[in-house]
């Protein structure tokens, strides 16, 4: 009986220092951290899909690293608007660079013609939460529906 509890002593501690071993082999196979926000899985894309008088955007929840760019891209449109709008934060419409003058900081439209936009994250805005409004509208501009998803931004370069 000593027989049999030890070698299922014996048996449980080669198992146990094995995972152990397992572990820190693979700690030591991944390559460090720079910083706690390199743990944190990145969004390049938002996908807006438009069904009838529905928008889903995924993910509703965009997480972005200051620095790098995020794409916007809508499904067939046709003759319809999406129009993706960022709500001021501060003394700041929007969390990223790109503007020109006849397109104001934080406004994207997209349209059966131009069906994806990218923008880059400004360092300069920080971390934070950025509500945007996206609205589809018809032809004539009267609204067909609107969610409001959110992009965060997270960890320096």
């Amino acid at each position: 009986m000593k027989t049999a509890s030890f070698r299922r002593l014996a048996l449980s501690s080669i198992v146990g220092i094995a995972s152990g071993l397992a572990v820190f082999a693979a700690c030591q196979a991944a390559p460090p951290a720079k910083v706690a926000s390199d743990c944190i899985p990145f969004d390049q894309t938002v996908t807006i899909v438009t069904a009838g008088d529905r928008i889903v955007a995924k993910p509703m929840v965009a997480v972005v690293r200051p620095g790098q760019s995020l794409t916007f891209v809508a499904d067939d449109l046709g003759d319809r608007v999406l129009e993706i709008d960022f709500k001021v934060e501060g003394a700041r419409k929007g969390p990223f660079r790109d503007y020109t003058k006849d397109r104001p900081r934080g406004r994207f439209v997209l349209s059966g013609q131009m069906g994806k936009v990218a923008a880059t994250y400004d360092p300069e805005a920080g971390d934070g939460a950025w509500e945007y409004e996206v609205v589809l509208r018809d032809k004539d501009g009267k609204d067909i529906a609107a969610i409001d998803p959110i992009a965060v931004g997270k960890g320096g370069m």
